[in-house]
């Protein structure tokens, strides 16, 4: 049936009902090496497990297929990159023990190596994709690892990747943290918050983080940050204005929830923290002109 085309790249990985093993599963535990080469050949993924939580390579191991192993494993480094982020999507904590393997294999020394030298995710690292995407525990991984090696969690978590300039994005909205905002990845934003990814110093970041709450209503999460923020000595005013978006130039947290017509945060955000109703933003709109604006 392999040979006829009746199987395709979309069967071959995936686990039959009641064994849980898939077809290279079973071809590997029977050392029918050239069905093991075909199915490789169709894109059968090599890190799955079966009921017992086994991969092929764990099979090819147990019964001694010192050739099928090698197979796999040269199969398995010619896609290294798309096999850790195969990986780090699956919660599996079987999963995430062989992530850490293939990591200290490939990438222990240079985690911050870019991915890729073209196309839209040219200059992307692993801190990228585990942002993006809402990796939690890839991020955290990667982030303690960098701080293992450099301890400077900043030079993971203010990278940049490049992009094309017919695309319009500049450099500062391609960091990892803006690439989870834009993905609405909130598991990831609070990680930056409780792991002290931030800084005092880095107040447009914390800015952001508040703005990003404020736009997901999320009064809890904002009402956490600012807090902590508050308790490590950092008082966030929230009359500051931010100048680092041209589309929403000095305009305070006030008026981002005005925008979004959230009467509670708005109520939060002028009580103890003092917020001003009156500030101008550059196109010359208060935060009450905004709430009007926005219905």
């Amino acid at each position: 049936m392999i040979n006829d085309g009746i199987i395709n790249a979309n069967m071959v990985s995936q686990t039959r009902p009641y064994i849980g093993s898939s077809l290279l599963h079973i071809a590997v535990d029977k050392g029918n090496k050239d069905v093991v080469e075909k199915l490789l050949e169709l894109g059968a993924q090599i890190l799955v497990f079966d009921l017992k939580g086994r991969t092929p390579i764990n099979i090819a191991n147990t019964n001694k297929l010192t050739a099928i192993r090698d197979l796999l494993n040269i199969k398995i480094k010619e896609n290294i990159v798309a096999n850790i982020l195969y990986l780090a999507k699956d919660s599996h904590i079987n999963s995430f023990e062989i992530l850490k393997f293939l990591w200290g294999q490939y990438y222990n020394h240079k985690p911050l190596v870019p991915l890729h030298t073209s196309g839209s995710h040219k200059g992307w690292t692993f801190i990228h994709y585990a942002a993006a995407y809402g990796y939690e525990l890839f991020f955290k991984f990667i982030v303690e690892k960098v701080f293992g090696i450099t301890g400077r969690i900043e030079d993971a978590l203010s990278l940049s990747y490049e992009t094309n300039s017919s695309s319009g994005a500049n450099l500062y909205s391609s960091t990892p943290l803006n690439l989870a905002i834009k993905n609405k990845r909130s598991n990831i934003v609070l990680l930056y918050v409780e792991m002290n990814c931030v800084f005092s110093r880095q107040y447009e970041v914390i800015y952001k983080i508040l703005i990003y709450f404020i736009n997901q209503g999320d009064l809890s999460n904002l009402d956490m940050c600012l807090k902590k923020y508050a308790s490590e000595g950092t008082r966030i005013d929230v009359n500051y204005r931010d100048t680092s978006d041209e589309k929403h130039k000095n305009w305070t947290l006030l008026h981002y929830a005005a925008a979004i017509g959230n009467y509670t945060i708005l109520v939060y955000l002028r009580g103890d923290l003092r917020g001003d109703l009156s500030l101008i933003t550059d196109d010359g709109f208060t935060v009450i002109d905004i709430a009007i604006i926005n219905g």
